[in-house]
């Protein structure tokens, strides 16, 4: 993958986050489908791999190490869900009260998670072309 084709499939990665976090805020998909709510979460994911990777060579620049960026993956990846469920607690979008939040927002984390996960293996196997 070159950095132009790395740079679309960004740009596309992005316009689906935004798109189906949009759709559900906007139709309450999320409410009505309890399974619409993965799909932001797994791109999410995706998303902030390639978004860790971004920022991964802005401070290393042409050092590469495989290790290093996947644990600022996992970080910005951790931090960012972590404080996404924050958020949906303090602005009252989560609804605490109910019986499923807790499975909610494992099931949350785990799509975080496997968006992730799937996104670092694309990206590693990809990456020796974006150098």
């Amino acid at each position: 993958m070159t950095r132009r084709q790395f740079i679309v499939v960004f740009a596309v990665i992005s316009f689906l986050v935004a798109t189906s976090h949009a759709a559900d805020v906007r139709l309450s998909l999320g409410y009505h489908f309890s399974w619409f709510d993965l799909i932001p979460h797994t791109l999410g994911g995706v998303w902030l791999v390639f978004f860790s990777y971004i920022i991964y060579r802005v401070i290393f620049r042409d050092r590469f190490s495989v290790g290093i960026l996947r644990t600022t993956a996992i970080f910005i990846v951790v931090a960012t869900a972590i404080a996404w469920e924050f958020f949906e607690v303090w602005y009252g979008v989560a609804l605490t009260d109910r019986p499923g939040y807790i499975i909610d927002t494992i099931s949350d984390f785990v799509a975080d998670a496997l968006g992730a996960t799937l996104g670092f293996r694309f990206l590693v196997s990809k990456i020796k072309d974006i150098l």
